[in-house]
């Protein structure tokens, strides 16, 4: 299966890494002494109230690896940042805190390379990171690039486990009223995150009250919510923190 990333505020659509073939999709650049079995779909090793996909990307970083190690793929373009939309996230679980990157490559309309570094905060559990391509805004690029685990110099190689790659438009991201809490994409397709630190629960209802989906949260900064066998329409979401209890509303394209 083939995921199409489309970058507008309209549209906003997961690359899952749910198929046995997706590494497929990717080509493996700078690994030291690579081999075909550094870019795998393997089992989700930590599924929880973060990440509940069943299957993931295993990158596996070799110790003679260059620093910009990583994959990339034409399969996801053309991407067109617009300042409506122009925020791409990527969920990782890192067994070390280092930079992660993505890149933008081979525009079409002149554009130059655009490329964001952002480090995970938590090691052994899922960490959804954003990547903000303000730079890249009016101009359209056909290659996605992944850098898994970007540090200044390479010491060690690690695995790092990658899902979820998604497009999320500023106008895409809605922020609940008297709250930091971010959720997006808005509308959403298949896949909905809920972002703050310290959640505890998360309600999903339907336009008639009645309770869609809850989860009892460990006090979570992130959550990935698949939203693909509900029916289009408007949805109500709460959220629930230390700090209180925020609810606001989304569409579900």
């Amino acid at each position: 299966m083939v995921f199409t990333l489309g970058v507008s505020a309209q549209l906003a659509t997961v690359v899952e890494f749910e198929e046995d073939t997706d590494d497929d999709i990717w080509t493996l650049f700078a690994n030291g002494t690579d081999s075909p079995d550094d870019i795998t779909i393997v089992a989700n090793p930590s599924p929880n109230e973060v990440n509940e996909s069943s299957k993931v990307l295993e990158f596996v970083v070799h110790d003679n690896a260059s620093t910009w190690v990583g994959m990339w793929s034409d399969t996801y373009g053309p991407l067109e940042f617009t300042e409506d939309a122009h925020i791409l996230t990527m969920m990782v679980l890192k067994t070390i805190v280092s930079p992660s990157a993505l890149k933008v490559e081979g525009s079409t309309n002149s554009g130059a390379n655009q490329e964001v570094k952002v480090s995970n905060t938590l090691t052994d559990e899922w960490e959804l990171l954003t990547f903000d391509l303000l730079a890249a805004v009016g101009f359209t690029y056909n290659r996605l690039v992944v850098f898994p685990d970007f540090p200044d110099a390479r010491s060690a190689g690690t695995t790092v486990y990658i899902d979820n790659i998604a497009t999320a438009g500023s106008t895409g991201v809605a922020e609940l009223p008297n709250s930091a809490i971010k959720i997006y994409p808005n509308p959403v397709i298949d896949q909905l995150f809920v972002q703050h630190p310290g959640m505890k629960m998360i309600t999903i209802s339907d336009a008639l009250g009645k309770t869609m989906k809850s989860y009892n949260l460990a006090n979570v900064g992130s959550k990935s919510i698949d939203m693909s066998n509900f029916r289009s329409g408007i949805y109500f979401i709460t959220v629930e923190t230390a700090k209180g209890s925020y609810s606001g509303k989304f569409l579900k394209k």
